[in-house]
This record gives C-alpha cells, structure tokens and sequence, in this order.
C-alpha cells in the first residue's frame, strides 16, 4: 500500500467514526430528546409555580406589617 492510499484509509477510517458520533447524537435526540425537553420545561413550570407561592407568601407578610387591607384598594 502506498502513501497516498494510507492517507486515503486513514481520512476514511475519521470520516466514518465522526459520521458515527454525529448519527449516534442524532439517534439519541431522536429516540429521548422529546422526553427530555418535556422534563425539562415540566421542573422550570415547577419552579416557576414554587417562586410565585414563595412571593405571594412574602407580600402577605409586608402586608399585614404595613396593616394593608386589600378591600380598602379595589378597582372601580
């Protein structure tokens, strides 16, 4: 085998195993990235819910320091 043709295989031998690593990534998003994606958005939804129940529990407590009354300032 000559020079040439080992640098050939060889170029082929890289070009299959990135081709094989970029398949293989693109079989996994394939087969579990929707679930994934639905994890992901389900603990930023929680989060986001746990934040809005920390918040609201910490406007009720400068409420009732600053003796606000909610009814006093209703929308006519």
């Amino acid at each position: 085998m000559t020079q040439d043709q080992s640098v050939m295989l060889g170029g082929f031998y890289v070009f299959g195993f990135l081709a094989l690593i970029v398949g293989g990534i693109w079989w996994l998003n394939r087969q579990f990235g929707e679930r994934f994606r639905y994890n992901q958005r389900r603990r930023q939804i929680e989060t986001a819910m746990h934040l809005d129940a920390f918040d609201r529990s910490i406007a009720d407590d400068v409420a009732d320091e600053w003796g606000y009354d909610p009814r006093s300032y209703r929308r006519r």
